[in-house]
């Protein structure tokens, strides 16, 4: 949807007449009764003692903060009351702009930016996490008048940091007594027979220093069959894609400065142990990760968002020959895809209503 689309959906739930928008980077004039009026917009980084908008660039992640100041001939902010202040943020209404984004080992969130939050206040916070250049617009209205309202615009150049991503699978998904322990294994540690490798080329965004690490979540099923028994589940997600153990995949983050280029990569070698003492006479494994590349810029206050995903999975069943002593392997399989998209474009922030611990030998 366009930012003039955006623009005419939420002008027809204005109850207001709005006839007219100020192209404007700071400061629109407008008439009030017998006097005129300022509407400053301004870009506030720390608090309430935020300057005009003179530099209009930001970075992905990093949280914008917009006030809107009315300011008489005689230099005296007018306080309000206000009878409506109405924003209109690009990205809102697609989830590239947002309200929050919490993460930890338990849980990730994104809080979008409600119709409460674009309404009735003066000063809004949010983040972009797609790059590019963005518009806002505010509608103010400051009493009870029609000629009291306002409109106006600022556009801000938010910068992103660039990605290239690739892969390799060095490793066969087979059952064998390897990795510490015996059952179905994607890739082998001791040879550096990896099930996958993924590394991540960033180079920083001209005007900003930033970090990156890896962050997996995964959506498995592994069950196991008891002799003469029904199919267990060990570990389920459900259709649901969770945290893979840790936030940080490979216990590292990656400094990554203005306009310089930092290459990192890591591995995972998934498995599923099977006992052989005649308990179980079947094993399967499908799991199915998300490989995401995540940065946050270095500024007094921002988010991780993804710049880069790798989609990738493997699966294998292994089914006794004699009672649950010994195993022959049936469906084995692995495959990847690089989710390409364009500038401006990222993944969707990833999502998980909880972890799965140690899924490697489960």
């Amino acid at each position: 949807m366009t930012f003039t689309n955006l623009f005419l959906k939420y002008k027809g739930n204005l109850p207001r007449n709005v006839d007219a928008i100020a192209n404007l980077r700071g400061t629109m004039v407008a008439p009030w009764g017998q006097s005129k009026l300022r509407v400053l917009f301004t870009i506030i980084c720390d608090g309430d003692n935020g300057q005009p908008i003179e530099d209009c660039t930001r970075v992905v992640g990093q949280q914008i903060d917009l006030k809107v100041k009315l300011i008489n001939l005689d230099g005296v902010e007018i306080l309000g009351p206000f009878k409506s202040v109405d924003w209109i943020i690009e990205g809102a209404f697609d989830g590239s702009a947002i309200k929050n984004y919490t993460t930890n080992e338990t849980v990730a969130k994104v809080t979008q930016l409600s119709a409460a939050d674009l309404q009735s206040n003066p000063r809004i916070k949010f983040y972009w996490v797609q790059g590019g250049d963005k518009m806002v617009m505010v509608f103010v209205k400051y009493q009870d008048q029609p000629e009291s309202c306002w409109p106006g615009q600022i556009v801000l150049n938010v910068q992103e940091p660039k990605i290239a991503i690739t892969r390799e699978i060095t490793g066969k998904v087979r059952l064998a007594d390897i990795n510490g322990y015996y059952g179905l294994h994607s890739g082998e540690r001791k040879k550096g027979r990896v099930g996958m490798k993924i590394t991540a080329e960033v180079t920083g965004p001209t005007d900003f220093n930033g970090q990156f690490r890896f962050t997996q979540t995964v959506n498995t099923l592994r069950q196991y069959k008891l002799v003469g028994g029904a199919w267990t589940p060990v570990l389920n997600t459900a259709g649901q894609y969770w945290l893979d153990n840790v936030v940080s995949y490979s216990d590292e983050t990656y400094a990554v400065d203005k306009g310089k280029k930092v290459t990192a990569s890591t591995t995972d070698t998934p498995g599923g142990e099977i006992p052989r003492d005649g308990t179980i006479e079947a094993k399967s494994v499908t799991d199915k990760f998300r490989m995401y590349v995540m940065y946050k810029p270095t500024v007094a206050t921002a988010i991780w968002v993804p710049i880069g995903v790798m989609v990738w999975g493997w699966h294998g069943t292994a089914r006794s020959t004699n009672g649950g002593y010994r195993f022959r392997p049936v469906n084995l399989g692995q495959d990847a895809t690089i989710i390409k998209t364009a500038p401006g474009q990222y993944p969707q922030l990833p999502e998980w209503p909880n972890v799965a611990k140690n899924t490697g030998s489960q």
